[in-house]
């Protein structure tokens, strides 16, 4: 019995021997950095390994975090990768490796003396410090952000792509880290130097951007197209989190190293001018059009709240609108650029929506003249004793910031932002003088307060200037919008077509003529400036006799049962004896047969040779007949004073024709 259990103890000894011998020499052989190569896909690694400043660290020094643990841990990992690869499991999953910055940073390798001072990499000045030690941009990077662990051909090498993506890219705010001093030092000439660099002493000297000569320097944008994310990704809650930028490269970076440009598009540092010497705006113009940018997406400012164009919030970018081409004036040279024009309206929007431009620009226009003048008289104002500078200073500075912020900007890019800007300025600017000065007689602001509806505003802004033809008169937006407090519903509708005018003349005619108090000039301008003489258009030397002896419109015009119509020769007779219908019979024919004159004239006097006195002949005649038939009473208004101009006009034509 005891030979046998001294012989089962020294088997069981000689086998733990064995397999103690066994596993040390299965760990011995298997860190060698050549066992490596038994899964053949490995042989590219290890080739570049082998050509690279790392060849003499074996694979494990790295691979395998520092601590005996770590090493179990990754040989298992190792085992497992081993069993799949002769299994062919591997096919279904790509092989990765993960560098811990520990492995790096072990004694005896990088430790901490990376960490002090910089170090020059291809004439750039890097310091390791602030890139692992602090967060850039918002991210925490790690050894292998830059340093590459798979580069063909290479290993452990530092990937330019990274360092540009991460300088040049534009954050959410148009910002970038491309600052050029940040890795480069301007080129100092030394003695003995050759060939020697151009002096940019005084460059520095000046604070002159590099980019001024040498263009931004970078080519591509470095986006990240959604569709990479399917790559890798399938299932919807991390593809949700597409536009998280902060997971994203939480994920990506600091926890799993994933190559920047498997994510991002390319980006290249390097100059274009081979490629274009056409010069980058930006390099001069800093932050151009900046300003039309805040206005049309509708930030900033004082007393406003954000009012983004609705054009933005829809999408369109400067290009939606600035689609027309204007051509160089002359053959010489070609070149052109884009504007944008009311025809850039009309394709989308439809016909007549170039109207709208010349009415913001004319609303816009006057507000901006007025709020100029009250700056103007502000900066030469002898201020109240008693005021605070400080208040009045904070004042003047708002207001001028929101009048420059439109004046600038353009209000058209943003015509409902403009004019709240505006309106807060001269909020400001009213409460300055009454500060600086109690005596100063404000001007008022031209279509000032909100008038409109907001779902018109958006387009119509400063539709309370802009008076219209309707039905024979001139209809003003302003008496009806502003004075009597009309919605743009009473008179128009979208319910079929936007902005169909639903309103009728007898509409009109129900409210206007039944307020007795009212005056018909308010309406028929054209007819009460004839009839009192007054017609800008026309040279009248006299009223109309019966305007001159007190006889109203409505003593014409109103029937006993207060109905308003257009007098027929017997209404003369109302007043009159009875050969006065007759009067009225010849006005009428005297008037019509002059009218026909002046047609048939001016229609011989268009075929003639175009000479300046033709000209000078023929517009105030045009004038005359365009201001007679807006009347539209047929000579009977103030029909001396017509029927005389007439003539003249008829006379004047006759002598051209005979002279030429």
């Amino acid at each position: 019995m005891k030979t046998w259990f001294k012989r089962s103890l020294l088997t069981l000894g000689i086998t733990t021997v064995a397999v103690l011998i066994l596993f040390v020499a299965t760990v011995s052989y298997t860190n060698r950095s050549n066992f490596c190569t038994t899964c053949h896909y490995m042989q590219p690694f290890y080739d570049a390994w082998a050509a690279s400043s790392h060849s003499e660290v074996p694979c494990r020094d790295c691979h395998y975090e520092p601590g005996y643990s770590n090493v179990v841990k990754g040989k298992l990992r190792d085992l497992n990768q081993l069993v799949k690869y002769w299994t062919n499991a591997y096919r279904r999953s790509k092989p990765w490796a993960e560098i811990a910055d520990a492995s790096c940073l072990r004694a005896g390798c990088h430790e901490t003396r990376l960490l002090q001072g910089q170090v020059d990499f291809q004439n750039v000045n890097f310091n390791h410090r602030p890139h692992l030690l602090e967060m850039r941009r918002g991210k925490k990077l790690r050894c292998t952000s830059c340093h590459s662990q798979i580069v063909q051909g290479e290993h452990m090498t530092v990937t330019e792509s990274t360092c540009i993506t991460c300088h040049f890219k534009l954050n959410e705010k148009g910002e970038n880290f491309a600052a050029c001093t940040i890795c480069h030092d301007p080129p100092i000439p030394v003695a003995g130097q050759d060939p020697p660099k151009y002096d940019h002493t005084d460059v520095v000297a000046r604070e002159l951007s590099c980019i001024r000569c040498h263009g931004t320097m970078v080519v591509g944008d470095g986006a990240v197209p959604r569709e990479r994310c399917y790559a890798c990704h399938w299932d919807r809650e991390r593809l949700d989190q597409y536009g998280n930028t902060d997971i994203m490269h939480a994920r990506h970076i600091t926890e799993s190293k994933i190559e920047c440009d498997l994510c991002h598009l390319s980006m290249q540092h390097k100059s274009t001018a081979k490629e274009q010497a056409m010069p980058e705006c930006q390099a001069c113009h800093t932050d151009l059009h900046r300003v039309q940018q805040r206005l049309f997406t509708g930030h900033g400012g004082f007393g406003v709240g954000d009012t983004p164009n609705p054009m933005y919030q829809r999408g369109l970018t400067c290009q939606s609108c600035h689609v027309v081409h204007e051509d160089a004036p002359t053959d010489a040279f070609t070149g052109e650029t884009f504007v944008a024009t009311g025809e850039s309206c009309e394709p989308c929007h439809g016909e007549g929506y170039n109207r709208l431009l010349a009415n913001w620009k004319k609303s816009a226009g006057q507000k901006l003249e007025t709020i100029d003048r009250l700056l103007s008289d502000a900066r030469k104002v002898r201020r109240n004793t008693g005021a605070d500078p400080a208040v009045l200073d904070s004042l003047y500075r708002e207001a001028e910031y929101n009048y420059e912020m439109v004046h600038l900007g353009r209000p058209i890019h943003n015509i409902v932002f403009a004019n709240a800007l505006l309106g807060s300025a001269y909020d400001r600017l009213q409460e300055f003088f009454v500060l600086a000065d109690p005596g100063y007689q404000v001007v008022s602001l031209p279509a000032n307060g909100t008038v409109v509806p907001s779902d018109c505003a958006n387009c119509h802004s400063g539709i309370e200037e802009i008076d219209e033809p309707i039905f024979g008169l001139v209809y003003s937006h302003k008496r009806h919008l502003v004075n009597a407090q009309l919605t743009c519903s009473r008179c128009h509708s979208n319910q079929t077509r936007h902005g169909e005018l639903i309103v009728q003349r007898k509409d009109c005619l129900s409210c206007h003529h039944s307020q007795q108090e009212r005056q018909c000039g308010y309406c028929h301008t054209a007819q009460e400036a004839i009839v009192g003489g007054r017609a800008g258009d026309l040279p009248l030397a006299d009223a109309d006799v019966m305007y001159a002896s007190d006889v109203t419109c409505r003593d014409c015009h109103e029937m006993p049962d207060r109905t308003i119509v257009r007098p027929v020769p017997q209404r003369c007779v109302d007043c009159h004896d009875k050969s006065y219908a007759d009067v009225q019979r010849e006005w009428l024919a005297e008037f019509a047969g002059l009218r026909h004159a002046i047609d048939t004239l001016s229609a011989r006097v268009a075929d003639l040779p175009v000479v300046p006195e033709r000209e000078t002949i023929l517009e105030p005649i045009r004038a005359h007949v365009r201001a007679i038939d807006a009347d539209g009473s047929r000579g009977t208004h103030n029909h001396f004073e017509q029927t005389r101009i007439l003539k003249e006009d008829v006379e004047r034509l006759k002598g051209l024709l005979r002279t030429h």
